[in-house]
């Protein structure tokens, strides 16, 4: 069982800041979110969820691994699809056959600038990506 430590308001408008900021995702949609800590993620469960005992429940019952903690806050794709459609700003929209080789992990010629996008095929959200030197590659491995 993880041991997992519930962030406090400050602690979790720390958390939010770079991907909100990153991805113009407007942090008040979080309201009603915890995010609950251990060692190197972030979970995010509906706070309704904490009023019942959940010491012997797996928080992957009741949550979603929301974020990766190294060097700096990365999400994951599950969080990528679940907020892509709040998005605002650093997203890609990928051809079909540029979806298929980056879901493959294949790099993707790009002219964007350096940086981090949340990458999409039509309206169904991929993953998230870096671009470097004008090249698209997954940034979550699965």
């Amino acid at each position: 069982m993880k041991k997992l430590k519930i962030l406090g308001s400050r602690e979790k408008e720390a958390a939010l800041k770079e991907p909100c900021s990153m991805f113009g995702i407007d942090a008040r949609q979080f309201a009603d979110c915890v995010l609950l800590e251990d060692r190197d993620e972030l979970w995010i469960v509906r706070r309704d969820c904490l009023a019942y005992d959940l010491r012997d429940i797996p928080v992957e019952s009741v949550g979603m691994l929301f974020a990766r903690k190294k060097h700096g806050i990365h999400l994951t794709v599950n969080a990528v699809q679940l907020f892509f459609s709040n998005a605002t700003k650093n997203t890609l929209s990928l051809t079909r056959e540029e979806a298929r080789e980056f879901i493959r992990g294949a790099s993707v010629r790009t002219q964007l600038p350096d940086g981090e996008y949340l990458t999409y095929w039509e309206k169904s959200a991929l993953d998230l990506g870096v671009v470097r030197a004008n090249t698209l590659l997954r940034k979550n491995k699965t």
